[in-house]
């Protein structure tokens, strides 16, 4: 299908392996269409099983039809780079505002600390700030504590 529809305000994030498409510029009266012209675009490629398709904070995320999240991810990292911390007292931290951070939340629940940033829905977080003010408060403070201790 061909779209003539001419929608400003959206944009593509290439992340290597992934593409976002953000719409949060996209005037409200226009994201239906929007949404709609995205959905019909990927709908295709869903049922071959090479993409997968998630719905974020004004976006999309696109990526391959794998099992591996932001969860997956941190578990990796851990495995990965556990040798380095050489018994040092560490603790993850993990804070973020979207829907695809939601898998760390969970994969850290019983093993980090968690913040979702915004409280509009429920969260596998243990905490949550307001907004991305309040979390720099929180970032400032932990900072503060660090600097103290030397």
């Amino acid at each position: 299908q061909r779209y003539r529809a001419r929608i400003p305000g959206f944009f593509i994030e290439d992340k290597g392996i992934t593409i976002s498409i953000h719409y949060r510029l996209v005037e409200a009266g226009q994201r239906p269409l929007f949404k709609r012209i995205v959905r019909n675009i990927v709908k295709s490629l869903l049922p071959l099983g090479v993409i997968s398709v998630r719905e974020g904070k004004e976006s999309y995320d696109i990526r391959p039809a794998v099992a591996w999240n932001k969860g997956s991810a941190i578990r990796w990292l851990l495995k990965e780079y556990v040798s380095t911390l050489r018994g040092s007292p560490s603790v993850v931290f993990y804070m973020g505002d979207d829907d695809t951070d939601e898998d760390a939340f969970a994969m850290l629940k019983d093993s980090g600390i968690t913040v979702r940033v915004g409280n509009e829905k429920a969260t596998h977080a243990q905490y949550y700030v307001v907004d991305t003010t309040e979390s720099i408060d929180v970032l400032k403070k932990i900072a503060d504590i660090e600097h103290q201790k030397k």
